[in-house]
């Protein structure tokens, strides 16, 4: 799969099951949120940071389980998904 192609796919899954909550005047938890534009930010904002964290955990995984000549490839890999990513 293309680094582009993983990184939709790693927001989508992020993005599922998100539910956002805001404090209304009396300090209560309004479901679902109440600005479907900042609701959006939010949720992105969210599944961005998620799907970044994901990776680096994989990354970390590679470091630890493969041998360190095999790697670069898929170092090389997770960091092109990272890049793609960070420009949707």
């Amino acid at each position: 799969m293309e680094a582009k192609e993983k990184a939709v796919e790693l927001l989508k899954r992020f993005k599922g099951n998100e539910i956002i909550a805001v404090q209304n005047s009396k300090n209560k938890m309004v479901y679902p949120y109440v600005s479907k534009y900042i609701g959006d930010i939010v949720i992105n904002d969210r599944s961005t940071y998620r799907a970044l964290l994901f990776i680096e955990y994989i990354q970390e995984e590679i470091k630890d389980l493969l041998p360190r000549k095999h790697q670069q490839a898929p170092l090389h890999y997770w960091d092109k998904v990272k890049q793609e990513i960070n420009k949707l």
